[in-house]
């Protein structure tokens, strides 16, 4: 090794950063040419490629924490409706959501002003149509 400087300290850390470094590429190259040569005396004896574990983890995972406990409360908490029941509105199977109401017929609730909470048996009015209207009566009655 050359010398850098006539500072010991810093003569000092060049050699630990240099074992440093040399000990981490040793132990890379190690590794794979351990990988190489299993491969290679497989090949040779006919053998099947070494059956190689799975890394282990260097920890053990964390337990589940408040919000797990938390997500299976919700579900029975006390005031809330079942999760099973269905939309209000007649001929809609879709699960229920909040008032009475699916998603879909909860929003349109808010934007048309529908009753809420919905009523037992509730036909949806018709919704204003979408897009451009026809440019002649006749295409509106196709």
């Amino acid at each position: 090794m050359a010398k850098i400087s006539n500072n010991p300290f810093a003569n000092a850390l060049d050699q630990r950063i240099r074992k440093i470094v040399e000990e981490t590429v040793e132990a890379a190259v190690r590794t794979n040419l351990r990988e190489i040569f299993a491969e290679e005396l497989a090949q040779a004896l006919g053998t099947g490629a070494p059956q190689v574990a799975a890394p282990a983890a260097k920890r053990p995972g964390r337990k589940p924490g408040p919000k797990a406990a938390a997500k299976t409360a919700k579900a029975a908490a006390p005031g809330r409706k079942p999760a099973g029941k269905k939309c209000e509105v007649v001929g809609c199977n879709r699960p229920y959501r909040s008032q009475g109401y699916c998603a879909a017929h909860y929003q349109a609730a808010r934007k048309y002003d529908w009753p809420l909470p919905a009523p037992e048996n509730f036909k949806a009015p018709p919704r204003p149509s979408r897009g451009r209207p026809p440019k002649d009566a006749s295409k509106a009655a196709m």
